[in-house]
């Protein structure tokens, strides 16, 4: 199962569209952020599943 969110992680990163090259976008700033707690993914992993399972 571990594998299984790596897999998501990796197809999510590589999916990710970067503003600045969309027409209208003028500016982008990118703020350093220290990475987040284990538990703070965690929480919200459990949060987003238990919105989909609601569709």
């Amino acid at each position: 199962m571990a594998t299984d969110k790596w897999k998501m992680l990796e197809e999510v990163l590589n999916s990710v569209v970067f503003p600045e090259s969309s027409p209208g976008v003028t500016e982008v700033t990118i703020i350093e952020k220290p990475p987040a707690e284990r538990h703070m993914i965690s929480s919200w992993e459990q949060y987003t599943v238990s919105l989909g399972s609601g569709l």
